[in-house]
């Protein structure tokens, strides 16, 4: 057994090894201190900062093909229907549909039927303004819905507006190029 002197010399040197790494951990912490204040400031500045991307991303863009495609497919369905029948009265109803939703301009789904109607009554503005808007969210890995039937390509479409921007100015040219003239009464 121990003498009482062992363990009190046993329980000194413990105390004793305790508060040299209490004081050099008091000496670290001190010096981390610094290091752990600039840190953590660090952090909470990147953490705050994804937090403003995360939330204007979010609310800049909708998820592509949600509009229409997941909400709206049977207005798809009337689209490809009144395309394949060339019922352009029908086709009007289902783009003024279109129109009417929220977040339209983010799904190629929606601006398909729209170009493709400005194009085919001779709408040049509005065939403009749908075609850059589709340009915009088109992803060509993703396509188009799969209730099109042999939907035109990007590519053929921006030459069917081409083509209708350049009948248009020439139309314009010819006009204006015409004599006037007036009818003689007698």
């Amino acid at each position: 057994m121990r003498s009482k002197n062992s363990v009190s010399e046993s329980n000194n040197s413990i105390v004793n090894n305790n508060m040299v790494v209490v004081a050099s951990l008091q000496k670290k912490f001190k010096l981390s201190k610094k290091y752990m204040i600039i840190l953590l400031g660090t952090v909470l500045i990147l953490v705050i900062g994804f937090i403003i991307l995360f939330f204007t991303k979010t609310n800049n863009k909708l998820p592509l093909n949600d509009v229409c495609t997941k909400y709206n497919s049977g207005l798809l369905n009337q689209a490809q229907a009144s395309i394949a029948d060339n019922n352009y009265p029908q086709l009007l109803n289902v783009v003024n549909r279109i129109k009417s939703l929220p977040g339209y301009t983010k799904d190629p789904n929606c601006l398909y039927p729209l170009v493709y109607y400005y194009v085919n009554i001779g709408d040049v503005k509005n065939s403009n303004i749908s075609l850059a808007y589709l340009e915009k969210v088109y992803k060509p890995k993703q396509g188009f819905s799969k209730l099109f039937t042999n939907p035109l390509t990007i590519k053929q479409l921006n030459a069917d507006v081409s083509s209708l921007d350049f009948n248009a100015q020439h139309l314009n040219i010819l006009l204006i190029n015409q004599p006037i003239t007036a009818n003689k009464t007698k």
